[in-house]
Order: C-alpha cells, then sequence, then structure tokens
C-alpha cells in the first residue's frame, strides 16, 4: 500500500497536472478565436469587453451537463483484532438501499484536452447491520450478535478528473486516458436493534445484553470517508447508425483505479465506557476501482436521454483501531480490514452546449 506522504505527493502530481491542462486549454483555446473570430479581434482593438475569455474558451469547446436520478445499493464492512484475537470484533452492514441523484459536467476542448466531474448525492432509505463479537481467531467462539436497521442517513461521492483525448475510426472512436482527485463518503445509522445471540463475554467484561429488542435509545453511528487520487481512462463509441434509424446513439465506458486515504469514525452512544460523540476513529490505506457504462440515445438537438451504470469496490489493508474511553485515554488495537461496494443504475438527462 501507498503511505500518507506517497499519497500526498501523487495528489499534488494530479492537481498541478489537471491545472496545467484547463491552463493550456484556456490559452490555445483563446488563441485560436482570436485568430477565427473578427468579431473578438474587433472587440480586443476597440477595447470592448464584449468577448470575454470565458467566452472565447467555451465557445471553442463541447460542453455538457446531465442530471440523473435511480437507485443505489451498498455493502460495507470492517473488523478489528484485540485481545489475543485475530477476529475480535466486526461490523458487516448489507443491503443498503439508497435513492441517488447525479449531476455531471464534461468539457471537450478543441485542442482535445478534456475535463470531467461528478457529484452523487443519495438517500439512504434501508439496510441491516450485522454487530459480532469472538472469543477465538478466524470468527469462531462466537459470543455476542446484534442485528439493526440502517436508514435516515446519506452517502454521497465528488470527483473530478482531465486528460487529453485521442480520436480514432473518423471520430466514432475516442479515448481519453484522465488523472483525477475524488472524495467518498457514507453516514451510517444503527437503530431499532435485536440481540440474537448472548453469551458470557470470556474475555471477563461485561456481558452482552439479554436476547431481544435492545434499548429504543439505540442510534449509534459509523462514517467512513475515502480521498485520493486516481489515474483511468475514458472511453467513448458512437456507432455507424443504419439511414433508417432515427436517433444516434453513444455508448460510454469509464475506469478508473483509485488510491484512498482512510478515515472511519465511529459513536457508540450505548457505550458508556467510551467517549461521545468520538467513540473510536479509523485509519489506513486504501485502494478502489470504479467502472461506469452509459447508454445515450439523442431525442433532440442538444438533448440526449442517458441510461447509466456504476459499480465500485473499495478495501482497505490493515490500519488501526483507536479507542476514546470514558475514563480518559485511548486504546489501539489493529484495524484489519475495511471493504466497500457500491452499485447504482440511473436514468436522467444530458444537454449539450
Amino acid at each position: 500500500m501507498m503511505g500518507l506522504d506517497g499519497r500526498r505527493r501523487v495528489g499534488w502530481v494530479c492537481s498541478v497536472l489537471v491545472c496545467f491542462l484547463l491552463i493550456e486549454s484556456s490559452i490555445v483555446s483563446g488563441a485560436s478565436a482570436t485568430e477565427a473570430d473578427p468579431l473578438t479581434t474587433e472587440a480586443a482593438a476597440t477595447g470592448s469587453d464584449d468577448m470575454t475569455w470565458f467566452n472565447r474558451l467555451f465557445n471553442e469547446a463541447e460542453t455538457e451537463i446531465a442530471l440523473s436520478v435511480g437507485l443505489r445499493t451498498d455493502e460495507l464492512d470492517w473488523s478489528i483484532a484485540g485481545n489475543g484475537v485475530n477476529f475480535l470484533s466486526e461490523l458487516d452492514w448489507s443491503d443498503v438501499e439508497s435513492h441517488q441523484a447525479t449531476l455531471t459536467g464534461g468539457i471537450q476542448f478543441k485542442n482535445n484536452v478534456y475535463v470531467r466531474a461528478g457529484f452523487n448525492y443519495a438517500w439512504i432509505d434501508d439496510g441491516t447491520v450485522r454487530d459480532s463479537d469472538y472469543g477465538l481467531d478466524n470468527r469462531s467462539g462466537e459470543w455476542s450478535r446484534s442485528i439493526s436497521d440502517t436508514t435516515g442517513d446519506e452517502a454521497w461521492d465528488l470527483s473530478g478528473g482531465g486528460g487529453y483525448t485521442f480520436y480514432l475510426a473518423r471520430d466514432r472512436f475516442a479515448v481519453t486516458p484522465l488523472i483525477g482527485l475524488s472524495y467518498h463518503k457514507q453516514n451510517l445509522r444503527i437503530q431499532n436493534g435485536t440481540q440474537t445471540l448472548s453469551e458470557v463475554n470470556p474475555f471477563g467484561g461485561s456481558n452482552p445484553p439479554p436476547v431481544g429488542p435492545l434499548s429504543s435509545q439505540l442510534n449509534s453511528t459509523y462514517f467512513a470517508r475515502w480521498f485520493g487520487p486516481w489515474i483511468g481512462a475514458d472511453l467513448r463509441f458512437k456507432p455507424q447508425m443504419a439511414p433508417s434509424v432515427r436517433h444516434a446513439m453513444e455508448l460510454r465506458l469509464s475506469l478508473e483505479l483509485h488510491w484512498a486515504d482512510y478515515y472511519g469514525e465511529g459513536n457508540w452512544n450505548l457505550r458508556s465506557t467510551f467517549q461521545h460523540p468520538k467513540s473510536f476513529e479509523h485509519e489506513a490505506d486504501g485502494f478502489g476501482i470504479t467502472v461506469t457504462a452509459q447508454w445515450m440515445v439523442n431525442l433532440a438537438e442538444q438533448w440526449d436521454l442517458t441510461i447509466t451504470a456504476t459499480h465500485q469496490d473499495w478495501s482497505t489493508g490493515a490500519g488501526t483501531d483507536r479507542k476514546f474511553l470514558a475514563a480518559g485515554g485511548t486504546a489501539t488495537t489493529r484495524l484489519n480490514e475495511v471493504n466497500w461496494e457500491s452499485t447504482s443504475l440511473m436514468v436522467g438527462g444530458l444537454y449539450r452546449f
């Protein structure tokens, strides 16, 4: 795994390169517009600001913005070691279902520089979390298990990048290698719990609650954050359409490889031995893969219908679990790993200008 300093260096390099591409595109596009458009030349000669650098830049670019809505499903789990056991405690969120809205934008400049950005916001509707504690190695000797609901919270993603586009087959096929940065966050809540397994604590501490419903005051939270640079590529293909076909289509595929600084933070609101609102934190190095496939159908001169499917698969190596004790001080153990998967299916509209 890449260390924190290494990830920071990669992040700075990515940011500098993206800025360079934007500056280059602004200069080249501005120069092209001045040469090609006599109105621009006249405006410059007279000192008029009717044609600003912003207008010149975007007159030499193909810009698009898209809004879509759909469904999303997430899975997240983590485990820690302790008390001489390699799996002491494990939390597993499954079938976390959300309604999601997505806003994306892209600019293809005439000098082949391309930049894009996107934002996802998901409202969590339903989900289940299992909390298990073990007394022996390799998830053996389970002595406590509870099943709770995950509702009423959120997840979101923010990503942006840029690169240079290569056109093939008379511009029907385009390949754009990309670099960028992304930030992903999942806010997960634990409510309406039921204790399904309750045995004697093998480590001599307090025993779990008896089998049955947990306290109605259960309102624990955990948020996970993934941040770091990525590299990838966008592939765009416009099939050769038959004359009888009314509307043109475009197929897109995006592949991204991410390096991530992972941070998680929990508030176990019913645990009197922990501090509140910050009961513990997690830190680790992570890695992720994101794949997006999109089908676009042109409905009008500037409007497209879009259907988009995205899958994300993230994980970390071993890291640090740090507990903040109510009596003061901290207790540190090993965070074994964190795993996160997310899949979404979206339908929306795209506008070109």
